[in-house]
């Protein structure tokens, strides 16, 4: 249950803060319940596995037929555990983890308010952790591109080529950043999910009266 109120909440405070659209620069909501998931098995003990890192045990259906071809004919290994009982021995050998949802939800934007390396670091769910961006080759400027749009990597888990994040411009990322910033402020208070969640409403900016010059009225 709180994997699931993790996702839904971090996906609505996202969409009514404006940080969730791809075609505005931000990252999509698929990306969003990624970076909630890598975060859920980070932490310590971590509440969710990495499916696509256990192995032996029944895989179903088999690595073969989880392989996936795109059309320009790149093959990507969409495989993943699903034995039950070997997850769950997996889990429970590591301990379990009983922080609530509220305290995990400010633990999920302490992370990438503070601990997240965006200049160098990639979200990574296959692995389970974060890799570089030297490891992936997202270092240098995509053609189509202005600039360096590696800045926000979130690596998909099974098209290991795509880079969720590349949606985001500088611009983009600051207010991405502000935002996580400022739910990691309200989260650490205790603040409401309505306060939370509050809709983004661009400020009115008043024109301040001019002053009116000696001599004249």
């Amino acid at each position: 249950p709180r994997v699931r109120q993790l996702c839904l909440v971090v996906k609505r405070w996202a969409k009514r803060r404006c940080i969730a659209d791809p075609y505005r620069g931000s990252p999509s909501s698929y990306a969003w319940v990624l970076l909630v998931i890598n975060y859920l098995q980070m932490t310590w003990p971590p509440v969710l596995p990495v499916l696509q890192a256990i192995r032996g045990g029944a895989w179903g259906p088999s690595p073969e037929a989880m392989s996936a071809t795109t059309h320009d004919g790149r093959s990507f290994d969409c495989s993943f555990c699903a034995d039950i009982l070997n997850l769950r021995s997996e889990m429970e050998a590591i301990g379990q983890n009983s922080q609530s949802s509220g305290e995990l939800l400010c633990g999920f934007f302490r992370c990438y308010a503070r601990e997240f390396d965006f200049k160098g670091g990639v979200v990574s769910v296959r692995t389970g952790s974060h890799l570089s961006k030297h490891e992936k080759g997202w270092t240098t400027k995509e053609r189509g591109f202005r600039g360096d749009r590696h800045l926000f990597c979130i690596e998909d888990p099974f098209e290991l080529t795509h880079d969720l994040g590349r949606v985001c411009d500088p611009e983009t990322l600051a207010e991405v950043k502000q935002e996580i910033a400022r739910a990691f402020q309200l989260a650490s208070n205790e603040a409401s999910l309505e306060e939370l969640c509050e809709p983004w409403r661009e400020h009115t900016h008043v024109a301040k009266p001019a002053i009116a010059k000696p001599g004249k009225q």
